[in-house]
């Protein structure tokens, strides 16, 4: 009873490492998604990991300037794709969270400090939170644009 046991894992071990059609064309929609002059990197059978400029794609290859030098990689090759982009949604949420934040304390603070002709507490923390939401998050946006981060495509 345990060669059988023995054999199917074994089996099943080697089958998980093959590629499946599905994972295939996952990849090749991925590779397809690149921009020309897109900042890329690759992790590639054979070579490990390339990082540099997508090029031009020809039929089932990609080409990768580094430097210099243009390599051309076929997409079955491919293991993984991490593209370069901008951190902007994740600035604008943080900084939309800190001036919402910020903002409502203000707007309480504020409202208590008020001795004379003062508006709704409620409406002074409503509006502060806004105001602050708003303009932290436009700024952190702004932030997020220059910072470049890494994408994963695929797998």
């Amino acid at each position: 009873m345990r060669l059988p046991t023995a054999l199917l894992i074994a089996v099943l071990a080697c089958a998980g490492t093959l590629p499946a059609p599905a994972q295939a064309a996952r990849r090749d929609s991925a590779v397809t998604r690149i921009t020309h002059g897109q900042g890329v990197r690759l992790s590639v059978n054979g070579l490990g990991r390339l990082e540099g400029k997508a090029g031009a794609r020809a039929g089932d290859s990609l080409e990768v300037a580094q430097g210099d030098s243009v390599r051309r990689i076929a997409t079955r090759a491919i293991d993984s794709i991490w593209v370069r982009g901008r951190a902007t949604t994740t600035g604008a949420i943080i900084g939309g969270a800190f001036g919402i934040l910020a903002g409502a304390y203000l707007g309480a603070l504020g409202s208590g400090l008020c001795e004379y002709d003062c508006t709704d507490t409620e409406t002074a923390v409503i509006t502060g939170g806004l105001v602050g939401g708003a303009f932290f998050g436009g700024l952190g946006a702004w932030i997020g644009w220059n910072v470049p981060k890494w994408q994963q495509r695929f797998p």
